[in-house]
């Protein structure tokens, strides 16, 4: 069946939990008179159509999860207004388009964002740089194009960064300062030429300085 509009009405909801159901439809705009709902998690449905706007009202969030689904069109920019509770954002399995929005960059407090898997296009925005508390960042299998923001290195947190199969152009940047949390790093089919050899170490094995930043500190580059 559907999610139902009457859950609108359950005002003092703070937990939401409708994975792995066989719900189908649009989520209902009424979702998001639900202000003060902590968790929701809808994933591993068959839930389509667009992402309500209604969502930027929930900003009472700490995680959301509408990953697994066939979910279309892109993210409310409205998504930039749960900037002060929000820890996790997975949107992973999808089908969603459009750029990643700037507004994301609000989310100063999101640990993990999960977007691959879905048809995303144009340029990485540099305002990620704002989400210094972002631990992993996973936005691989998209249409991703331009290069790899220097911004990266203000995500002080990162322990995962994966930009795989995308259409990224340029060269690794060397960032402002050193990505010392990070253990992985996965670019590959990314960037042509790019692999675990030469973006780690030069010729003789030594540390690539000309990456440093991004590459030295990696245990595993992919």
């Amino acid at each position: 069946g559907n999610v139902p509009t009457e859950l609108g009405h359950l005002t003092k909801l703070t937990l939401l939990d409708l994975d792995n159901n066989q719900l189908s439809g649009q989520i209902p705009n009424e979702i998001g008179a639900l202000s003060l709902m902590v968790y929701c998690s809808l994933f591993e449905n068959i839930l389509w159509g667009t992402i309500p706007k209604s969502f930027g009202s929930l900003t009472a969030l700490t995680r959301l999860r509408l990953d697994n689904n066939i979910m279309d069109g892109p993210i409310p920019t409205e998504f930039g207004r749960l900037s002060s509770q929000l820890q996790e954002l997975n949107l992973h399995y999808n089908d969603l388009t459009g750029t990643v929005p700037t507004e994301l960059g609000n989310l100063v407090n999101l640990r993990i964002l999960e977007m691959q898997e879905n048809r995303f296009s144009g340029p990485i925005p540099t305002e990620i740089g704002n989400m210094a508390n972002l631990e992993r960042f996973q936005i691989y299998h998209n249409g991703l194009t331009g290069t790899i923001p220097s911004e990266v290195g203000l995500m002080s947190a990162l322990t995962t960064l994966d930009f795989a199969t995308n259409q990224l152009t340029g060269s690794i940047p060397v960032l402002p300062s050193p990505l010392t949390t990070l253990d992985d790093c996965y670019l590959a089919q990314t960037y042509e030429g790019v692999t675990e050899q030469n973006c780690f170490t030069d010729s003789l094995g030594n540390p690539n300085t000309d990456n440093a930043g991004i590459c030295v500190v990696v245990n595993n580059c992919i």
